[in-house]
């Protein structure tokens, strides 16, 4: 199979379809010389939850969300994100809470949809989290564990696409 990509429908704002065409041509080059199978969907609506993209390897389901936002960055499991001291998602969820709310709704529908027995060869409970920055953040991953709970570290990751 391969690297293979598919996008539902195109997203709402230019920059996301611009995000979109540019991390599928950067997951391309890296991933279609090797023998892993590599799957991105994107944009798409599940258990009623927006999805911006979620990957799917032998070994890993990662849901991702699109910020477009970048400098130095601070984050709380439960406050507020700050980019450069604004506010990520002000006046709604912040980034960690959307994540985990689409986890829990891909985990949902996977449970409810694959065979009985699935559970003795596919553990869901080990579905990751990332939020994908369109700008480059300073942040360091390994403070993840310090400010967030040490259950929501382990699935939880920030990057950016030049990282």
């Amino acid at each position: 199979m391969g690297f293979s990509a598919a996008l539902q429908s195109k997203y709402a704002t230019t920059h996301e379809n611009r995000f979109w065409n540019k991390l599928v041509l950067e997951l391309k080059s890296h991933y279609e010389s090797k023998s892993e199978d590599f799957l991105i969907a994107g944009n798409f609506i599940i258990d009623g939850k927006q999805i911006d993209a979620i990957v799917i390897k032998q070994d890993a389901i990662i849901v991702i969300d699109f910020k477009d936002y970048g400098g130095s960055l601070e984050i709380s499991e439960n406050g507020s994100w700050l980019v450069s001291g604004v506010v990520i998602n002000s006046g709604r969820k912040n980034p960690y809470s959307q994540l985990a709310d689409n986890k829990y709704g891909i985990l949902n529908t996977l449970s409810r949809r694959l065979p009985s027995g699935y559970e003795n060869w596919i553990n869901l409970g080990h579905i990751n989290a990332l939020v994908l920055f369109h700008q480059d953040v300073v942040y360091d991953n390994d403070s993840l564990k310090n400010d967030l709970s040490p259950s929501a570290a382990k699935w939880f990751n920030i990057s950016d696409l030049k990282h």
